[in-house]
């Protein structure tokens, strides 16, 4: 009796051990579903606020311009004026970034790593490094500034490309709406060149996401030169957000406070706009932006797997990376066979 007393208390604490385990297995799962939820919390809000905010000030700019021209037709494949244009092209805005990367940011990332194999193959190797996995809401929408600034400095060029195919411009703009009309049309340019924009980042992303990265051959660490480790698509973030820098503020004066000074406004109101507008129209944009990089979160795990395999094809390990700091007396020294002599010095000297 006391043996089958034990096996069956043997029993019960197993079955019971086993049932502890897969409650714990349970509530782990649901923490981490909740902990993955929470993380675009920030990135929604921010989405969804600007999105309100664009629908709010281009639908008002639109519906006033639309008083003063009853028959302006700012899109004429959508029937209306523009204050019908104008929602239509809110929605087309909102899902377009999604189809693009749909069907361009995978081929355009492979292109990418490709071409950068190629050229950057005489002094550095292309491998994939093990990343990490954690990605907040905070660094999303960080993500969204640079495309965002980008958009907005190239929407003057665009606009002037498609004008008289999609969007036609006023022929003569009233005075009770020239200063609105002015505004109207970088907001509208901004997201019009939104998609183009994001089909040149969002591979960038999926480049990083990945772990694709570059880095110095071990041969090149003799030659003077830094020791210089950088993923792949943050090298071509990088150039990018260096021509924004240079050229948005350029960009925003030009289409924003240019044309007031010209004019000799001397009224307030239109200078405030004009502030409003330079720094408005980056944050709509980076609303617009927002979906697309949600989006590229939900895909990662489908996507990243072609981008791994495409750059073993081309010779790329899996590696770990790891930085080891070491004090050390720096010597700077000149090689005696490229100048006949040799200069010798340390930094405290």
């Amino acid at each position: 009796m006391r043996v089958r007393k034990m096996l069956t208390n043997k029993k019960r604490s197993r079955v019971h051990r086993k049932q502890s385990k897969i409650h714990l297995s349970h509530t782990s799962d649901a923490v981490a579903i909740v902990v993955r939820i929470r993380r675009f919390f920030l990135p929604v809000v921010f989405g969804i606020s600007g999105f309100l905010l664009a629908s709010y000030v281009i639908t008002l700019l639109a519906k006033n311009i639309a008083v003063f021209s009853t028959d302006y037709d700012m899109i004429d494949i959508i029937p209306g004026n523009v204050a019908s244009d104008v929602p239509v092209l809110l929605g087309l805005s909102s899902i377009a970034g999604i189809i693009v990367y749909l069907f361009l940011a995978l081929p355009i990332a492979i292109l990418i790593l490709i071409f950068t194999k190629i050229i950057r193959a005489t002094a550095y190797d292309v491998d994939i490094a093990q990343i990490g996995n954690r990605f907040g809401g905070l660094r999303m929408i960080r993500r969204a500034l640079v495309p965002a600034l980008f958009a907005v400095a190239l929407s003057g060029i665009v606009m002037q490309i498609v004008e008289g195919y999609l969007f036609r411009v006023l022929d003569t703009v009233p005075p009770q709406v020239e200063l609105i009309y002015n505004f109207l049309g970088p907001v509208i340019g901004a997201l019009v060149t939104l998609p183009l924009v994001l089909a040149i980042f969002a591979p960038t992303w999926l480049l990083n996401d990945s772990g694709i990265v570059m880095h110095l051959k071990p041969e090149q660490l003799s030659i003077r030169r830094c020791p210089d480790t950088i993923g792949v698509g943050r090298w071509v973030n990088n150039m990018l957000a260096g021509f924004t820098i240079l050229i948005l503020p350029i960009a925003s004066f030009a289409e924003h406070f240019l044309p007031l000074i010209r004019s000799g406004v001397s009224e307030v109101l239109p200078y405030f706009m004009a502030f409003f507008f330079s720094f408005g129209v980056p944050f709509i944009t980076m609303a617009f932006t927002i979906p697309v990089i949600i989006f590229n979160e939900i895909m990662l795990g489908l996507m990243r797997k072609p981008i791994r395999r495409v750059a073993k094809a081309f010779g790329a390990r899996e590696l770990r990376i790891e930085t080891v700091i070491t004090e050390t007396e720096i010597v700077d020294e000149e090689p005696e066979a490229e100048y006949g002599w040799g200069l010798k010095g340390t930094m405290s000297e």
